[in-house]
């Protein structure tokens, strides 16, 4: 029977988790399997961008077992819209949003309780890597053109990595959490309209750290939480994830700065990164660079470019 504090406890940090999912059949059973190991967890809503059979397969078989679970196979709907969908989908206090390439160690209704004696809006605890590394992975110091000119010289990981001591006790607030895993307030999420949809991939959870400031900002457990398996879904799919990604760094800098402001330093981040990069020889290829660059370029001028198929 469950007592009157387990009752308590469910209607405070009852919680729903939202996996959106591409070409994920490697990781997905390990980490809707992870989320379900908390009683608490009311829901797991898988929604595949890619309709994978494979992965459908994993889920369904898994939601045989466990009525928590629901899957949903959707167009490419990127992962804003994703996200929204399953979100829609959950009737729980709290909502987090977990990649499907991250395996939980700790409950997420775990992380709910510790933010509710928070001021913050939205948190996350640490998430290591396949290696165990872990100082600051899924958290960055707030976006600057600035610092994102810098990062095409220097690297995104040194120029937004935050200075803290990894061994701090609880809480640091930060510029921004990174999408893998997020934990919030449904009403705080349905109050700011959810992820904004124009971002079809990446910098959906850059504009969702600014719109949440407001509300009180971003904040950083420092607790390991989990591992993430970064990059199972974009490395199945290099050329449009890197192009798509470009494209939305054009649309959050139009969204959040003045028209003539955003179209310059989207040009000039887009022109100087297309140089720095073809002179490296970076992985993703001349084709991709060269897609990236002209889609920018239209997206300043038109808004609205499709990249995702």
């Amino acid at each position: 029977m469950t007592s009157p504090s387990q009752l308590e406890e469910f209607s405070e940090h009852g919680i729903g988790a939202v996996v959106v999912a591409y070409m994920s059949a490697g990781t997905i059973e390990s980490c809707v399997t992870s989320c379900l190991a908390d009683p608490l967890t009311t829901a797991v809503v898988v929604i595949d961008n890619s309709s994978d059979r494979a992965t459908e397969s994993i889920v369904s078989a898994i939601a045989q077992n466990d009525c928590r679970v629901r899957y949903r196979a959707v167009p490419n709907l990127g992962f804003s819209r994703g996200c929204n969908l399953g979100a829609a989908m959950c009737d729980t206090p709290w909502i987090a949003f977990v990649n499907p390439d991250v395996v939980l160690d700790r409950p997420l209704s775990e992380l709910a309780r510790a933010l509710d004696t928070t001021s913050f809006s939205v948190g996350a605890g640490i998430l290591q890597t396949q290696g165990g590394r872990a100082h600051g992975i899924n958290c960055r110091l707030s976006f600057s053109v600035r610092r994102e000119l810098l990062a095409v010289a220097m690297g995104p990981t040194r120029v937004y990595s935050p200075r803290f001591a990894l061994g701090v006790d609880g809480w640091t607030r930060v510029g921004q959490l990174a999408g893998a895993l997020l934990v919030m307030r449904t009403a705080t999420f349905q109050r700011i309209g959810g992820f904004d949809e124009r971002f079809e991939l990446y910098y959906d959870d850059v504009d969702l750290a600014v719109n949440l400031e407001a509300f009180g900002g971003s904040g950083l457990l420092h607790v390991p939480w989990g591992t993430h398996f970064a990059g199972q879904s974009s490395r199945s799919v290099p050329h449009m994830s890197y192009v798509v990604g470009k494209v939305s760094r054009v649309r959050f800098l139009a969204k959040h700065y003045s028209r003539w402001r955003a179209a310059l330093a989207a040009l000039s981040i887009a022109v100087t990164e297309w140089a720095a990069r073809t002179l490296a020889r970076r992985p993703e290829g001349q084709s991709a660079r060269n897609e990236a660059l002209r889609l920018q370029t239209k997206e300043v001028f038109r808004p609205g470019v499709k990249v995702l198929k």
